[in-house]
């Protein structure tokens, strides 16, 4: 009995080092499946039978300079691609050839949080993000059902009937929609906002990084509510100057003009610049006075000008400050008299206002 064993322990070994056999113990101890030169080796593992073939429940194979898991048809859930790894590049894919680092066909879940890598450290190049607003009306959300990308597979690669068969299986599913309505962007339609939020796969389908547009979003509400907040200061201003003219003496009880020609003060300022300019105060002044304004980020140049009563410029102020801010004038720059302010916006009068300085 002990001879049986060891004669077939010799033959064994006999037979993997052979040198044209695929599975070869090297002299390290380690086994060496395709040893000899072979570009392409698979294993099998597992019994499942098939009209009396045993194709194998997994297969493990070395494909080129590639590696990859997959199931062996006929199996119900056969095909390649379950876990595929890139020898060029290292890349990882999961039911697909990836295209990324890590390239999913499929649903990600996690029941921890998702932490990406925003070190102020591990960036160059930083610059504030304008315009924001305009840029996020131009994008359309949608709600669609999602069509998962059909399988690229080339059979005539395939020189193992029973990789040959899974890969023709590939090639023969039907593509099922998910009929679950699903809310989001177009990667086309952002790209033309957006294009460095696109990227386009080896295949030529279109990806979108949705975290991306977190920051858009926080800067388009920041302008939208420093907008708010001029509108509403303009609203208050508009209303003082209402209140005082109906206390004036030239009306009458019932609200009607007397003798006089009364004039409202409404600022100039059109939709495509949404720029306000404010009555300075205090008006009279004899000291300094502030003049307010508001300018939003899609002002890219703006300028205050002071006139005297003549229309003879006295003094140019550039506006550098977008948002709401205001510029303080010195009484010691000018001669005791009544003045006109002006502000101008990309070549546009925003709105003009009349002020005093006494001495």
């Amino acid at each position: 009995m002990k001879t049986i064993k060891t004669y077939l322990i010799i033959a064994i070994t006999c037979l993997a080092i052979n040198v044209n056999a695929q599975l070869r113990v090297r002299t390290d101890g380690s086994v060496h499946q395709g040893y000899a030169g072979t570009v392409n080796a698979i294993i099998y593992f597992g019994t499942y039978n098939y009209q009396g073939n045993n194709n194998g429940k997994w297969a493990v194979e070395n494909w080129g300079d590639d590696f990859q898991i997959w199931k062996p048809w006929p199996s119900p859930n056969n095909g390649n691609y379950k876990l595929f790894i890139k020898g060029d590049n290292g890349f990882v894919g999961i039911g697909k050839i990836p295209s990324y680092k890590l390239d999913v066909d499929g649903d990600i879940a996690t029941y921890g949080n998702l932490m990406i890598s925003s070190d102020e450290r591990l960036k160059t190049n930083i610059a504030p993000l304008t315009n924001c607003m305009e840029k996020i009306n131009k994008l359309n959300g949608k709600s669609y059902f999602k069509i998962s990308p059909k399988l690229i597979v080339d059979i005539n690669t395939a020189n193992d009937t029973i990789k040959y068969m899974t890969m023709l299986s590939d090639q023969n599913k039907k593509i099922i929609p998910n009929n679950k309505t699903q809310l989001g962007l177009l990667a086309q339609e952002v790209n033309k906002v957006f294009p460095e939020l696109v990227s386009v796969d080896s295949a030529g389908y279109f990806s979108l990084d949705y975290i991306g547009l977190i920051p858009v979003i926080i800067e388009a509400l920041k302008e939208h509510n420093n907008t708010i907040i001029a509108q509403s200061l303009k609203i208050k201003e508009l209303s003082a100057q209402l209140t005082a003219i109906e206390s004036n003496p030239i009306f009458n009880p019932t609200g009607t003009i007397k003798n006089a020609k009364v004039t409202i003060d409404v600022p100039m300022s059109d939709n495509t610049t949404n720029a306000f300019l404010y009555q300075n105060t205090p008006n009279p002044f004899t000291v300094n006075t502030e003049i307010k304004y508001f300018l939003p980020e899609s002002i890219s140049s703006a300028t205050l000008f002071i006139y005297d009563m003549q229309g003879l410029q006295i003094k140019s102020i550039p506006v550098q400050q977008h948002g709401n801010a205001s510029i303080t004038l010195h009484g010691s720059e000018f001669r005791a008299g009544m003045y006109i302010y002006t502000l101008i916006a990309d070549g546009k009068e925003v709105d003009t206002k009349r002020m005093i300085l006494t001495e």
